[in-house]
């Protein structure tokens, strides 16, 4: 047994009379864990009805205090040492505070009144006799507790087009999303943890979360991408600072069109003699139709992507995915005249590639063909 001074016993037996209500507590000599040995750390985060411990959680479920109590001959010892506020989440202690030993221990969850609220019903044990200077303690899950009603929901708006700005449209206006992927980000948390995600599901228009997996007082992002499938993620937003309310207040979450664009600008001659002077379809002489494809270079054997035939002559071109995608090289070869059928102008435009979201833009100069 340790000697201690009177002081030291006063006030341990002080505190333990006010914070151990609702369970038998002996400070009476014979035993005592504490000590200059060992220092002491929990494996993780103490749970409140299966979520990490956070300030909101803990007051949502009347939590005050989280303490660690050791059991000796049926008797249940506690100590200032290990009682700790329960919005701490976790505890690692800054010095030895152990003796050797092992040792048989407990979780108990007291509200603000010190009575225990909540309790694991099996003993487990703590050895802090190993040849270490700490010893790792398991943590508990405290579940049916009382937790907030209060729900996160978000509205999803999803982008028609980026090049014209943002529509915000449901899944069923748009027609393109097949799967949808998201997280829900708790941000006030250091470091930030991911308290909901799910993948390659169907698309959404709104999404509503609900306790434990969000909590009033905190705030979350959004982070979420869609498309055709898992592996085309052609829209994309992250959507920060949404807060859940006990209310059906509903956050807007924009989901940006991000899929790969190229944009050829095309300039037609408008001399029939040699050089160039750059003009428009209207220009003199008139370029009424125009043929074109566009073609991926990098395949092998090259394969075109998207083609048009005798159509109405056009100053510019723009392709998204899924004709082209980011990383690929293509050319566009282009052929226009008086008529659908004729070739007065022709070029073949090389290196073009594509940008995601707003475009990757290229010109493309079309000589008169002499």
């Amino acid at each position: 047994m340790k000697n201690r001074t009177p002081w030291i016993v006063l006030l341990a037996v002080t505190v333990l009379t006010v914070a151990s209500a609702g369970c038998e507590v002996t400070t009476g000599s014979g035993f005592d864990p504490r000590g200059d040995e060992v220092a002491l750390r929990t494996a993780g985060a103490w749970l409140i009805n299966g979520a990490d411990a956070n300030a909101a959680r803990c007051e949502a479920a009347g939590l005050e205090t989280i303490r660690l109590v050791f059991v000796d001959g049926g008797k249940t010892y506690a100590y200032d040492e290990f009682t700790f506020p329960c919005a701490d989440g976790s505890y690692m202690s800054d010095t030895r505070v152990l003796a050797r030993g092992v040792y048989t221990v407990k979780w108990e969850a007291l509200n603000a009144d010190g009575d225990v609220t909540n309790a694991t019903s099996t003993p487990q044990t703590l050895d802090a006799d190993r040849d270490s200077d700490l010893a790792v303690i398991d943590t508990p899950n405290f579940s049916g507790l009382p937790q907030s009603d209060a729900t996160l929901t978000v509205s999803l708006g999803w982008d028609l087009d980026e090049t014209d700005g943002f529509d915000g449209v449901t899944c069923d206006d748009l027609g393109e999303i097949a799967s949808i992927s998201y997280t829900l980000v708790d941000t006030t948390a250091e470091p930030e943890v991911v308290v909901a995600e799910e993948s390659d599901v169907s698309c959404q228009d709104m999404l509503l979360f609900a306790a434990p997996d969000v909590t009033p007082g905190q705030t979350y992002r959004l982070d979420i991408t869609g498309g055709p499938d898992a592996e085309s993620p052609y829209w994309e937003a992250n959507c920060p600072g949404l807060e859940p309310s006990a209310s059906e207040l509903e956050s807007p979450c924009d989901v940006q069109d991000v899929r790969p664009r190229l944009a050829v600008a095309l300039q037609w001659d408008k001399t029939t003699e040699a050089g160039f002077l750059a003009g428009e379809c209207a220009g003199n002489p008139v370029v009424s139709f125009m043929t074109y494809s566009l073609v991926d270079v990098d395949a092998d054997p090259e394969v075109v992507v998207a083609t048009e035939t005798g159509v109405a002559c056009s100053n510019d071109l723009v392709f998204a995915a899924p004709d082209v995608q980011l990383g690929r090289t293509y050319r566009l070869d282009v052929d226009g005249g008086s008529t659908a059928e004729s070739t007065d102008w022709s070029v073949s435009c090389t290196e073009l590639s594509a940008g995601a979201g707003a475009p990757a833009e290229f010109n493309c100069a079309i000589g008169y063909v002499l």
